[in-house]
């Protein structure tokens, strides 16, 4: 009898364990998806503000010539960067390069460097990324000597 007690406490146990890792899952599941949903949020609102500054006939232009760059490095070559990149064609201000994690898979107009790359000497760094901004404020800083403006901050002070 002793034995059957043993085996039917580890089956529980064991069922135990299979529906906490279970949920464990599911939780984590819930936790990305919300961080997801926050990043297509804050990227929404983003480019919403950038639609109605474009709209009202500005651009982060002005508010990067107003600044007195002339010469900028993106960071963060996805869509956002890619429009940076296409917004300071013909402006006055040259695009010199782009700066990505994954820089080797990038297809650009402007050559794209990895982050722990030497970067070349810039007036400004434009983060085109809205959602890690504290954190790759806090990298370039140990890299770079020159102003590092996000793109948000472009956009929002250009009105």
């Amino acid at each position: 009898m002793k034995r059957w007690g043993y085996c039917i406490s580890l089956a529980v146990l064991g069922f135990e364990i299979l529906q906490l890792s279970g949920m464990n899952g599911t939780r984590k599941k819930l936790e990305d998806q919300k961080k997801m949903t926050e990043k297509n949020r804050e990227q929404y609102l983003l480019l919403n503000q950038w639609l109605k500054l474009r709209q009202s006939g500005k651009s982060i232009c002005n508010y990067l010539s107003e600044k007195g760059y002339k010469t900028v490095a993106i960071y963060g070559m996805g869509m956002n960067g890619k429009r940076v990149v296409q917004e300071l064609k013909d402006s006055g201000i040259e695009a010199l390069y782009g700066i990505d994690k994954k820089a080797d898979s990038i297809v650009s107009e402007i050559n794209v460097l990895a982050a722990d790359a030497d970067l070349p000497e810039t007036d400004a760094i434009v983060v085109s990324e809205p959602v890690y901004i504290e954190e790759i404020t806090k990298l370039l800083k140990t890299k770079v000597h020159c102003p590092i403006v996000s793109l948000e901050e472009a956009i929002y002070e250009s009105f």
